[in-house]
């Protein structure tokens, strides 16, 4: 249940945005920035590929949004896959239909974000469709053998009554994962029409719906940023998952993920850590990638400069 792991001394992740542009307006994105650049620097792709790391993790804006994104992906994800290291990719799913083999070749798994269901999801994320996507996604999985595909939901106050339709996503394919995470509220530059939920009263609505218990692929996934707005302790939590018999199906970060080998590099070429990644008004506190030669020093940077 608790995902427990002693203080690394090396870099693990990078997640990495490589642009900053998107197809949709979804009510609970965080990542609404104001940047003067668009798409990742070469530079910066040249740094993060010099760097020792085990995975990187595409994780915005969208990188599926135009043809200049996705060949640009392409292009990194090969040279991700040269070095023996692994590489997946967070996608709305819009574009999923501009996939062909070569990329599918080059990428682990592709993380899809829905935060809605076969009735709700085309309210949530205005501007896509979700027929479309359910094709897109089966054409994936069925024409081109690709099973290594996970289901994302963010749970908040628009969607936290529609956890049975949530689940209606199952009927589109047998995803390896269904992650279910509690939305947090981020200082951004843009407007969040939905609020965040009591803790307690979340885990306790998704663990009444039937469908959430059985099926073995959905988790629910609880960080230490999530407990401090909740304001909880990791021990309140664990109690409280206990007493319920929750603990099946949560898994509980307890520790600031840079502490884990968890850096964020932007397609501008900031360096921050996770705490500093979920807050666009505080990118310019985070490092300048360009004061250091490869991630791995920055990451080394921002573990000495922050207090644990």
């Amino acid at each position: 249940m608790v995902k427990e792991e002693g203080k690394v001394k090396r870099l693990r992740l990078i997640t990495l945005t490589v642009n900053n542009i998107c197809n949709l307006n979804c009510p609970h994105c965080y990542l609404q920035l104001k940047d003067p650049f668009i798409y990742i620097e070469r530079s910066i792709i040249q740094k993060v590929l010099n760097s020792k790391f085990e995975h990187v993790a595409i994780v915005g804006k969208e990188p599926l949004v135009n043809e200049k994104s996705i060949n640009l992906l392409l292009e990194f994800a090969k040279n991700v896959k040269s070095l023996g290291r692994t590489i997946s990719i967070i996608t709305n799913g819009k574009n999923l239909d501009k996939i062909g083999p070569e990329l599918l070749e080059n990428i682990d798994y592709i993380d899809i974000s829905f935060d809605g269901g076969k009735k709700t999801y085309n309210k949530i994320r205005k501007g896509s469709n979700f027929e479309k996507l359910k094709r897109d996604i089966q054409r994936l999985y069925y024409d081109y053998n690709y099973h290594k595909i996970n289901a994302l939901h963010t749970i908040h106050s628009q969607n936290i009554e529609d956890i049975e339709d949530l689940m209606s996503i199952t009927e589109i394919i047998p995803f390896k994962t269904i992650l279910f995470s509690p939305y947090l509220e981020t200082e951004n530059y843009g407007k969040n029409s939905v609020s965040r939920l009591d803790l307690k009263k979340l885990i306790k609505r998704l663990f009444s719906n039937k469908k959430f218990l059985e099926i073995k692929q959905t988790i629910l996934n609880v960080d230490i940023f999530h407990l401090e707005q909740a304001n909880l302790s990791v021990e309140d939590l664990i109690d409280f998952i206990e007493n319920n018999n929750f603990k099946d199906k949560i898994i509980v970060y307890d520790k600031d993920l840079l502490y884990e080998g968890v850096i964020r590099v932007t397609h501008s070429g900031m360096a921050l850590t996770p705490r500093q990644s979920l807050n666009p008004k505080k990118y310019s506190k985070g490092l300048k990638l360009e004061d250091f030669s490869n991630v791995n020093e920055v990451w080394r940077e921002l573990v000495k400069n922050s207090t644990l």
